[in-house]
């Protein structure tokens, strides 16, 4: 009799099959983030955790420092020279003692936490370039006190000792110069090589500084656009494009030879906009199809702690997984359009995005395995799930688990 009434139940559900086979493993959720929790605007485009432990999170309308509680805003003041220069942070650096520099559409400053003031640097350039050489779209460190910096005009060196500048440019019909003023990604191998990526494609200045070589991709003109750059700990060059993702080897027998991720990988001809390394694992953010993480395989499919995982490939000793917004599930990523990546010092991976604020998930915890709704979701980033998220029955026949839900 109660199984005649379930059987009864189930028909007036729509309902689903899932595969013991293939049970789900278990999900970190990503908690939000944004202006109603008092961030200073919804787009955010750099992340750092300063020494002390405050996050700091740099936006299209200012600076954010977050305690874990509660946010303190920093913006420019006008008539006030010792305020943020600019309020678009587009790059957020602590350099090897401690001091923050940040990257804004109007120059370099350093953060002084002792009074809450900033100081400007920018460099002593002909007025005829204009300001492009203040709009600063990528900072790395140079391995000892200098800061490399890629602008909307150039590439700089900036000695934070002496607080000198040295600028390279392109030069037209010049070969051993830049192949294009708007320097967008930056990288630095062990070797002291610095890796320029620019819509022109990817460049990398020698060690010693003195030659510019160019590294021509053979991809089209709408593919080749370099926007994100990372050096891994095996000495491997990741290259975000604007057509999707590459990885180049830097030494050993296989030197120079490049890989690009395809679909069967698990990533498409995706915008790549930021790559992050975490561990033995590379985040990747994309433009408008959401997140991924690469990982090896020591360890895919081992203590998967991942939240809302839609979809994964593996590709010999690799594996893909991707985390995206779905619109019925409030603990998925807040947005597609990633923009910031950061690991903090407690085991929270932090998300920037354009348009949702910031996504955080402890990526040490367990949790429970979710099998949630992906109504909303674009049909190229469609998925299997539940066909609602009121589930209504549940009943096993041996091989499946079948879910009844509310809606057909």
């Amino acid at each position: 009799m109660i199984m005649l009434r379930l059987f009864v139940l189930l028909l007036l559900f729509a309902f689903a099959p899932v595969s013991r086979a293939a049970p789900p493993e278990p999900t970190l959720r990503f908690e939000h983030l944004s202006v109603q929790q008092g961030l200073a605007q919804e787009s955010v485009l750099s992340i750092v955790q300063d020494r002390d432990g405050f996050m700091w999170f740099g936006t299209q309308s200012g600076l954010s420092r977050y305690d874990g509680y509660r946010f303190v805003a920093h913006r420019n003041e006008i008539g006030n020279p010792r305020s943020l220069v600019n309020n678009w942070v587009r790059v957020l650096l602590l350099d090897r003692r401690g001091r923050m520099w940040i990257g804004t559409d109007g120059g370099l400053n350093r953060y002084d936490p002792a009074n809450g003031s900033f100081t400007l640097y920018v460099p002593n350039e002909p007025a005829r370039r204009g300001n492009a050489n203040r709009q600063i779209k990528t900072m790395i460190s140079d391995g000892a006190d200098g800061l490399w910096i890629g602008t909307a005009d150039g590439l700089q060196h900036f000695d934070t000792e002496t607080g000198r500048f040295t600028v390279w440019h392109h030069v037209p019909d010049n070969p051993r110069t830049l192949s294009d003023d708007g320097v967008q990604a930056l990288a630095r191998d062990a070797d002291g090589r610095l890796w320029i990526g620019s819509a022109a494609g990817l460049d990398s200045l020698s060690p010693d500084r003195t030659q510019v070589s160019h590294h021509p991709s053979g991809l089209g003109p709408r593919e080749n656009p370099v926007h994100a750059l990372l050096v891994d700990d095996a000495q491997r060059l990741w290259v975000g494009r604007f057509g999707g993702l590459e990885r180049r080897v830097l030494r050993g027998a296989q030197a120079g030879t490049v890989r690009r991720f395809a679909a069967p990988d698990g990533l498409g001809p995706y915008w790549i906009t930021s790559l992050y390394q975490d561990g033995a694992n590379v985040w990747i953010g994309t433009h408008d199809d959401g997140l991924f993480r690469w990982r090896p395989a020591a360890t895919a499919g081992a203590g998967n702690n991942d939240a809302t995982h839609v979809g994964s490939a593996t590709a010999a000793a690799e594996r893909i997984e991707a985390y995206r917004h779905a619109l019925a599930d409030r603990y998925s990523l807040a947005d597609n359009y990633v923009s910031a990546l950061y690991r903090d010092g407690v085991g929270t991976f932090w998300a920037g995005t354009w348009y949702g604020g910031v996504s955080r998930a402890d990526l040490g915890s367990g949790g429970f395995a979710r099998i949630v709704s992906r109504a909303g979701d674009s049909p190229k980033n469609a998925s299997d799930g539940l066909a609602d998220n009121k589930v209504r029955v549940l009943l096993e026949d041996g091989a499946r688990l079948w879910i009844g839900t509310s809606t057909a």
